[in-house]
């Protein structure tokens, strides 16, 4: 968004014109994969899976963040159109999912303390930053 100006809440959530949003919601939105990743999370806790929907949530907005953050290309390769926040975005919330399903599996064995939640927390974190950094990576070759 080069300038800030007042989009109401509907536009926001319904709009599809990529200029009027921020790159990695208005890549999202336009390519409709915006509503594809939401039906997976509210899949997940519609059918009582409530890791797997937490993660999710967690890895669609903690993705949006980090690619709009490190998403920047300055080489602005023709690949990524001059900017890696969609990629960032989609290995954030491919780990959030894997992530979840492996805890909906390990919650069906036994429940999971606040502690083993803590230490995905850290996994997940971590994975953030290796899905990051190999983007980085990539976008200097």
């Amino acid at each position: 968004m080069a300038e800030q100006e007042s989009v109401s809440l509907m536009e926001w959530l319904f709009g599809n014109h990529p200029q009027q949003l921020h790159y990695v919601y208005g890549w999202l939105v336009h390519q409709k994969i915006y509503w594809i990743a939401m039906a997976i999370s509210m899949a997940a806790a519609l059918l009582g899976k409530q890791y797997c929907s937490w993660f999710t949530f967690l890895g669609f907005v903690s993705g949006m963040l980090a690619g709009e953050w490190f998403g920047a290309n300055p080489n602005a390769s023709a690949i990524g159109q001059g900017h890696y926040g969609w990629l960032i975005w989609g290995g954030i919330f491919l780990l959030s999912v894997g992530i979840g399903i492996l805890l909906e599996k390990k919650a069906k064995k036994r429940a999971l303390p606040a502690l083993t939640l803590g230490c995905w927390g850290i996994i997940f974190l971590t994975g953030c930053f290796v899905v990051v950094m190999l983007v980085k990576i990539a976008m200097t070759v």
